[in-house]
């Protein structure tokens, strides 16, 4: 029988990286609950078609203003979005 070996914690790098991943995750949650088609945030804001599916793959970064722009279209404010980050276990 082995012996279990604990995961060694997770590097600065990986753990901004892990929240990213999150934030995107929860991003692509949301928009598809709201019945929008990414194209339609897309041409309601101006951008370039597959925008948001870029962001949301990690191929482009987001600025804040298109976070927030998209969380309009949403309609959900920031601090909804960000408020699960809070609820998570610190390390």
């Amino acid at each position: 029988m082995k012996a279990q070996r604990e995961s060694p914690a997770q590097s600065p790098v990986e753990e901004r990286q892990a929240e990213i991943d999150e934030i995107l995750e929860r991003l692509r949650k949301l928009i598809r609950l709201s019945g929008l088609r990414y194209r339609d945030i897309e041409e309601r804001h101006g951008w370039g078609k597959d925008y948001i599916g870029q962001v949301l793959t990690g191929s482009v970064h987001i600025s804040m203003d298109h976070l927030l722009a998209i969380l309009r279209s949403l309609e959900i404010s920031p601090e909804q979005f960000f408020d699960h980050l809070d609820r998570r276990p610190r390390s």
